[in-house]
């Protein structure tokens, strides 16, 4: 197992001069920004959101993915976009995050996307419903160098698992837990960092204590729990666990609402964003149906995209007005 220190060491050691003063001068200008009301932006995103693929082999609840499917045709993102975007910004990435919506592993180029990272020192994580933990993918995974992978799994049993998870297979991604542990083992290699993830709802809360004797026994480096974020709060308000702590929301006034009070600024604005699998340029991981497109990198560079005018009056709205906008009141900032 590989301890979170470890996982530090190997962020810190993908650093550079250039990243770290990109990052001071990026926190500087949002500073600023908010402090004066008017849009600065120095650097660049230190971290970006990557879509292999729009598809999914599931069809969870909350997830837009399987209703876009029916709309758009599946896409995976060009290969030449994604290194054309990767060049452009390796001097400030400090990490990629290889998801959005789709699931990763349904992109035949994933490793090559994952070797293409290693090579230029950027801290690299996926996320997946853990259906592909194959044993030659499991060997694929290991030996291509990757940093983290988040694997969700939000049951400790196939009937509560596939009660949002709906066509997973809870024994199928167990199996495949235990054998990317064991080629790890195997290969003698400490990476990657598997964390399992556990989406608190109504229907799995009871089963806490059930998951972390599973994370236990698997082996996993690290067990997390999430909050569920609930897309049509009127209807599917039953989803929302009774327990607080793991809520992201609360009953007021006859309706529920976001926990966190939303405030009139956003730092992830500044220091990240989202490139979905039709190369458009996105804000962040809460604008699930491409609504607030900055650009496209099939036509305009990355680095203009991400201080254009488009950008420029998304931010001024966060300023003036974030409650205003639909996406950010499931906001976890």
């Amino acid at each position: 197992m590989i301890n979170k220190f470890s996982l530090v060491f190997i962020f810190v050691n993908k650093l550079s001069v250039s990243k770290i003063f990109n990052f001071l001068i990026l926190k500087i200008s949002y500073i600023i920004s908010f402090l004066s009301q008017k849009i600065i932006k120095y650097g660049y995103p230190y971290s970006i959101s990557i879509e292999p693929i729009n598809s999914c082999n599931l069809s969870c609840l909350e997830c837009p993915v399987n209703k876009n499917q029916k709309q758009k045709m599946i896409k995976k993102i060009d290969f030449y976009c994604f290194t054309n975007v990767v060049d452009n910004l390796k001097k400030y990435l400090m990490n990629v995050f290889l998801y959005f919506q789709g699931e990763p592993f349904l992109n035949d180029k994933i490793y090559e996307m994952i070797e293409y990272l290693e090579k230029r020192k950027i801290y690299t994580v996926i996320s997946t419903n853990g259906h592909f933990l194959s044993v030659d993918n499991c060997k694929k995974i290991v030996n291509s160098s990757l940093d983290k992978i988040i694997i969700s799994l939000d049951g400790a049993n196939q009937e509560i698992y596939s009660l949002y998870r709906k066509g997973g297979d809870f024994e199928k991604v167990i199996n495949g837990i235990q054998t990317l542990i064991e080629t790890k083992k195997l290969l003698k290699k400490l990476k990657p960092f598997v964390e399992l993830q556990f989406i608190v709802f109504s229907h799995n809360e009871n089963q806490i204590s059930r998951i972390k004797k599973i994370a236990k026994t698997l082996e996993v480096d690290n067990l997390k729990f999430k909050t569920a974020q609930i897309n049509n709060l009127g209807k599917n308000f039953d989803l929302i666990p009774k327990n607080k702590k793991y809520s992201r929301y609360v009953f007021k006034n006859n309706h529920w609402v976001r926990k966190k009070k939303i405030k009139n600024r956003c730092w992830r604005l500044w220091n990240s964003c989202v490139i979905n699998s039709n190369c458009d340029v996105l804000p962040c991981c809460f604008d699930k149906n491409s609504e607030f497109v900055f650009g496209n990198i099939k036509n305009l560079n990355i680095l203009d995209i991400l201080r254009n005018e488009h950008f420029k009056r998304f931010a001024t709205n966060v300023f003036n007005d974030r409650h205003s906008i639909k996406m950010c009141q499931n906001c976890t900032e």
